[in-house]
């Protein structure tokens, strides 16, 4: 069910050929000069496996014991705070990653305890207010207005001390959501190769969502997402694939990722979970090119 170190020692050369090859197929489309010198493949392994594991333990009820087995009828839909935990864990192994893990993160201009309040502050409002999917429908402007609407009295709620912190910790999520500096791009990325790597769960132990062609509740948006799907091989989309349509094929992976972590763990994570770099397939690299795109 789960990758464990036996089962990698067993496929690590097919896994770190195949990351390096796909590394160079994706430097032909954007040119990214880390894409040179990314993570090599034994350390993107250990810790993409360490960041399944956090998705996967998330998905499990809290109540859950049974020998601590694992089987997909026992495994439950993850919730916000699920999320947010998995893409805490990515900012910290980023930060890690860039900055050697030591402060003051003079080279990112916020203190460790900044980024990971503004990270773990950015979707407290959905746990009050509830995780609202884009549907074709969603109104985003009041969206915003009463998510900002709950942020700004849990700000307002700090004590006198952490003045100085919650000025940074604002100006940070800005950030975060204008994606306007190599920060608030790192948790824009966080943030969304978090949820990725939750849909890669789904995939991982064949659960919903899935979307086929026929589902009555299928939206447009849904509809469009599905036609760069490979459905007509299986019938349906699968999670990670169908939800992360845009993300992929407008590479914001790259755009968004001055560091080039990202894009080695989620590359890795889907090596690793469905045995191919699914998101920008094979035939892509042919029909695709960066004039096109």
């Amino acid at each position: 069910m789960f990758l464990m170190k036996d089962d990698i020692n067993e496929i690590y050369h097919w896994i770190k050929d195949k990351y390096k090859r796909i590394l160079a197929q994706e430097k032909k489309l954007v040119d990214h000069s880390w894409l040179e010198s990314l993570n090599n493949p034994e350390e993107v392994i250990g810790q993409t496996i360490q960041l399944i594991e956090v998705a996967r333990s998330s998905m499990i009820p809290r109540s859950f014991i049974k020998n601590y087995g694992l089987d997909p009828s026992d495994i439950a839909h993850e919730s916000v705070g699920a999320h947010a935990n998995l893409g805490s864990e990515l900012v910290d192994r980023a930060i890690m990653n860039i900055c050697n893990g030591y402060p003051p993160y003079k080279k990112l201009n916020y203190s460790y305890r900044q980024i990971m309040q503004t990270f773990k502050r950015h979707d407290l409002p959905e746990n009050v207010i509830g995780d609202k999917a884009d549907n074709g429908t969603r109104d985003d402007k009041n969206l915003a207005i009463e998510e900002y609407r709950y942020l700004k009295v849990f700000s307002q709620l700090s004590p006198k001390k952490e003045d100085e912190d919650e000025a940074k910790i604002r100006q940070l999520f800005t950030e975060m959501q204008e994606k306007s500096s190599d920060i608030g791009r790192l948790l824009h990325c966080s943030d969304k190769t978090s949820a990725i790597i939750m849909c890669l769960c789904y995939d991982m132990f064949g659960l919903s969502p899935q979307m086929s062609e026929n589902d009555p509740n299928i939206s447009e948006i849904d509809r469009k997402n599905m036609s760069f799907c490979d459905y007509r091989n299986n019938g349906f989309c699968k999670a990670s694939e169908m939800w992360t349509v845009g993300f992929f094929k407008t590479r914001q992976t790259f755009i968004y990722d001055d560091y080039g972590f990202f894009t080695a763990i989620l590359i890795m994570a889907t090596l690793l979970v469905n045995g191919t770099w699914y998101a920008w397939r094979e035939k892509d690299y042919e029909e695709y090119s960066l004039e096109k795109l």
